[in-house]
């Protein structure tokens, strides 16, 4: 099992080989996780990223590569990665408001 369980989900159930077939935009799918996935797992995702961020301040490009496979380009420098990771940290938190709210017990 992955270190990061909610970023790994995100990455290869919502942007998937067909991704660019199922949507307009990587807005769109972030947009799609953030409305079928409870609020802690989007947290998740997000905590995720950081924790990701953090463990690999350098070579980050490589270290998204090597962890997650992705199906989706988030640049060919370790800036370019950072910055992608960065707006998808951000993007979920501005989607947050699409997700489900658990039923009270």
């Amino acid at each position: 099992m992955s270190d990061y369980a909610a970023l790994t989900n995100l990455l290869n159930a919502y942007f998937h080989q067909d991704w660019m077939f199922e949507a307009d935009s990587q807005d769109d799918v972030v947009k799609d996780f953030a409305s079928t996935n409870w609020p802690d797992e989007i947290e998740a995702a997000r905590a995720d990223i950081a924790a990701f961020l953090l463990a690999n301040p350098a070579n980050v490009h490589t270290a998204i590569e090597e962890t997650f496979m992705p199906m989706v380009e988030v640049g060919s420098t370790d800036a370019e990665a950072r910055n992608w990771l960065t707006w998808l940290s951000d993007r979920l938190t501005e989607h947050r408001a699409l997700a489900p709210q658990k039923p009270a017990d």
